[in-house]
């Protein structure tokens, strides 16, 4: 098995699909180094996505996708017990639209000291079939859409979002053969 690395997005953007808070600086995602996509929520806001996409795989056509792994690096001005910050939506974005199965954790609340949290996994799929041509392709990626819970606003940050590609690469014939 190999691995496409861990490799950020090259385009980082407010998707307005869903939720009333907007991701300003959605691109601050692209990098790493403590600059952030931040929404600001009062309570019950459910933010818009914040989708990352662009992330410039190459993985060798014929090879099979084995897993999916997301690590966001997040974290929430509010950690108590009346303000706090907690994951809605964490899914896959192939061929532009958003699918596959909801990852978020939504009990956890996000910290107020930026951690990674880790979604998916080495053997897991999103409970799709992924071929290569799609996840090498630009609009590739994933969303997060985040929920702010307390009367006073609450600031959700994103630092960085990456993703992890295991694969197997296709095994076949070398050389020729002839008939005579």
């Amino acid at each position: 098995m190999a691995t496409a690395g861990t490799t950020l997005p090259r385009t980082g953007a407010d998707d307005s699909a869903v939720g009333t808070t907007t991701w300003a600086s959605p691109g601050n995602i692209t990098a790493d180094g403590d600059v952030y996509a931040t929404t600001l929520g009062t309570s019950g806001a459910l933010s818009h996505y914040l989708k990352a996409t662009n992330f410039g795989f190459s993985i060798p056509a014929g090879s099979t996708i084995d897993g999916i792994t997301v690590t966001i690096a997040r974290k929430s001005s509010q950690n108590g017990a009346l303000r706090y910050t907690y994951d809605n939506t964490v899914k896959l974005v192939v061929g532009g639209s958003v699918v596959g199965n909801n990852k978020a954790d939504t009990t956890t609340k996000w910290p107020t000291t930026e951690a990674d949290a880790s979604y998916g996994g080495v053997a897991d799929l999103w409970g799709l079939t992924p071929t290569v041509s799609q996840v090498n392709g630009s609009d590739f990626g994933v969303v997060l859409a985040c929920n702010n819970y307390g009367a006073s606003g609450t600031t959700a940050s994103v630092d960085s979002i990456k993703i992890t590609l295991p694969y197997t690469e296709p095994v076949g014939i070398v050389g020729s053969a002839s008939v005579t």
